[in-house]
């Protein structure tokens, strides 16, 4: 007798529920369970790193997201920070990240692979990704060591996706008009506080390019979306990580939030300022001599661990622009590629610069050996000093003859007998539309001193 064999048909639930697990596996190759990044790295830097297809990041356009901590106000939606950036591969077979902020473009290529692990150093700030990845994911942390050993993000990057901020199609339709000139204010949660500043904004339909300027320096190159209700923007240089939401009311007056990585979050309000009459504070009055006539007087270490003092005999009868700086900021960055070019142009005409770095390690090895490679990446031909940490006290300690700094970077004029001709807060870098001119006011300055004009 025959033995009968049943067979029961699996339910079309059943079917669906092997089919998404199965979707499911093969889109996460990577452990998404585990967002602890990996701790260890292996000298093979960015090199071919072979045939096997599970250690290959695939090129192309890839959209990244950081999440960022605290309250999310339902109004303006999660607090998301979204950035783009494409990876080739150059003619020696290594990997190019180009992060992608509205005009301004970043090349990116350290990479480190190790396993499933890949760890990707920014080329001169003092941050990296540390990432678990398959050819389409990566999943890990960006960590910001100028602000502690401990400052990172949560991040999640994903191949072929060129959306900036992902927004409804229906929220797209008929976009509010953001474009032209803001007068704004940051107010501090706690509402003890609020800061002055400037917003432009180019939109052209639902993109939208901008930047913020405050007293201290511009947001640099913010870029996003505009909707039917408001606009989103952000910025992500591996050093800033900002994001700003905001709505337009029946006045046409914006108001919003702001998020700088994961130690600020604070409103905005903005009104339009189409002709552009707000005005911040004076930079030039910000940081003052304590005395007139004031003389500066430093003697300080440089990149080789050699002293350098402002009364060394290069510095004798020659126009010294003194800037105050850091390696970790942006806006820094900004004013140091332009006073590269300003020294390369007058230097033969009696121009000096000298750097005087005020970085965040403790460790004054360690601090050293940022500085050197912040210098050695932008070929600065001048000294560059490490001055202390940017504090209150590391400021007036190396310079007591000012004032309180009040922002990175901060420039001081000396003219040929020594003496402070002026005295800037701030810079309006190449993301404002303030930039050309400022630059132009910075070389007729220059000139001046070179030359012996009143100022």
């Amino acid at each position: 007798m025959k033995k009968l064999v049943f067979f029961i048909a699996p339910t079309i639930f059943q079917l669906l529920a092997i089919s998404c697990l199965l979707f499911l596996f093969l889109i996460y190759g990577c452990n998404t369970n585990n967002t602890t990044a990996p701790q260890a790295e292996t000298p093979q830097q960015n090199a071919d790193i072979g045939n096997n297809a599970s250690r290959q990041l695939l090129t192309g356009l890839w959209r990244a997201k950081m999440d960022l901590p605290g309250p999310n106000n339902d109004s303006f939606g999660a607090s998301d920070l979204p950035f783009n950036f494409e990876l080739a591969k150059n003619n020696n077979g290594q990997y190019v990240m180009t992060i992608i902020n509205g005009p301004e473009r970043i090349e990116v290529t350290d990479f480190t692979f190790k396993d499933d692990s890949v760890f990707i150093k920014f080329p001169y700030y003092n941050s990296e990704i540390k990432a678990q990845f398959n050819e389409r994911r990566i999943l890990g942390e960006w960590h910001n060591y100028a602000k502690g050993p401990n400052y990172y993000l949560p991040v999640y990057c994903v191949l072929n996706d060129s959306a900036r901020f992902q927004v409804s199609v229906v929220d797209l339709d008929l976009p509010v008009n953001v474009n032209g000139k803001w007068e704004v204010q940051f107010i501090a949660t706690d509402r003890k506080s609020k800061t002055d500043a400037l917003a432009e904004f180019k939109q052209n339909q639902n993109h939208v390019v901008g930047t913020f300027l405050t007293p201290s320096g511009d947001y640099r190159y913010m870029e996003g979306t505009v909707t039917n209700k408001g606009l989103m923007l952000s910025c992500f240089d591996g050093a800033h990580a900002f994001l700003a939401k905001g709505k337009l009311d029946e006045a046409g007056n914006i108001m919003g939030e702001f998020w700088s990585g994961n130690h600020l979050h604070e409103e905005w309000w903005a009104s339009p300022d189409p002709e552009g009459k707000a005005i911040m504070p004076n930079p030039e009055t910000q940081t003052k001599s304590k005395k007139a006539n004031t003389q500066l007087s430093f003697s300080l270490p440089n990149v080789n661990g050699q002293t350098v003092s402002l009364s060394d005999p290069k510095y004798k009868n020659k126009a010294v622009i003194v800037q105050i700086m850091g390696s970790w900021c942006p806006n820094c960055t900004d004013e140091t590629k332009l006073l590269v070019d300003l020294y390369n142009k007058y230097n033969a005409q009696g121009l000096e610069v000298i750097a005087l770095a005020f970085e965040t390690q403790t460790d004054p090895a360690q601090a050293t050996e940022q500085l050197k490679k912040y210098a050695n990446y932008f070929k600065i031909p001048y000294e560059v000093l490490l001055a202390g940490q940017p504090n209150k006290q590391g400021t007036a300690k190396a310079l007591p003859e000012l004032t309180e700094i009040k922002g990175y970077p901060t420039t001081i004029y000396i003219d040929r007998n020594g003496k402070i001709a002026k005295i800037y807060t701030g810079f309006n870098g190449p993301a404002t539309s303030k930039y050309q001119a400022e630059a132009a006011t910075i070389a007729a300055f220059i000139e001046k001193l070179l030359h012996n004009e009143p100022v």
